[in-house]
């Protein structure tokens, strides 16, 4: 029963999240401090330590660069309008990143956009904070003490060469792919309703606590699921 109800949860849901794209029902999109973001791609040397992104619909990767700036770009089918572009403000040592201006009912109708934050190899990141409504997440490597990544409808894969000492993901409809290095230590608790678990890695599995330890379970993860396959291999 309680299967049941995560899945139809779940699915009421993503459906919610794909009303933000336009797709028949309208929503709002606000946040606090509007005036002081910036409209378009960013490229910028100044000293980040956390990003916050929340972006409504499409593709975010998160790769790395040998350029020692961070670069924030997006891609979309189509012109944007001003108000349509995606918008940036440097809040200290935070980079802050919206999918768009704030509007009331957000209805872009068959747009389609996709956003690459792109970080120095070198940089390290206090937290890394990523909330995405429908589409797919992609991490490759970044440094960050802790990953936060919060998602409704769209695969998550993490390629962590350094694996954070933090990590919680909370997903609703989605596949879940990890890969770490073959050392790695993690600690990973586990609350999913319906798919598949499979770990490659050597690992002790506590079924009553739902905990699985990877190595010396030095590094703490968090997976949430409703829906979707989960997967733990080497790099």
């Amino acid at each position: 029963m309680k299967k049941i109800i995560a899945i139809a949860g779940s699915f009421v849901l993503v459906i919610g999240m794909l009303a933000l794209t336009g797709c028949g029902v309208k929503t709002d999109y606000e946040y606090d401090d509007a005036d002081k973001y910036t409209a378009g791609d960013l490229q910028t040397s100044a000293k980040i330590e956390k990003i916050d992104i929340d972006y409504l619909a499409g593709n975010v990767d998160i790769v790395t660069n040998s350029s020692g700036e961070i670069k924030v770009t997006e891609t979309a089918n189509k012109d944007l309008e001003d108000e349509q572009k995606v918008r940036t403000w440097i809040d200290g040592t935070t980079l802050r990143i919206k999918y768009c201006a704030p509007v009331k009912k957000v209805s872009f109708g068959d747009l389609e956009k996709n956003l690459t934050v792109s970080i120095p190899e070198k940089t390290s990141l206090s937290e890394l904070n990523i909330d995405i409504a429908a589409g797919d997440f992609h991490y490759d490597s970044v440094l960050a003490e802790k990953l936060n990544i919060d998602a409704a409808a769209g695969n998550i894969v993490l390629d962590l060469k350094n694996v954070p000492k933090e990590t919680d993901i909370d997903a609703a409809a989605g596949d879940v792919k990890i890969k770490v290095p073959e050392d790695s230590g993690i600690k990973l608790e586990l609350d999913k309703a319906v798919g598949d678990f499979k770990c490659d890695l050597p690992h002790v599995s506590d079924e009553d606590k739902e905990e699985i330890t990877i190595g010396d379970g030095s590094n703490e993860m968090n997976i949430d699921i409703a829906a979707g396959d989960i997967s733990i291999s080497a790099l």
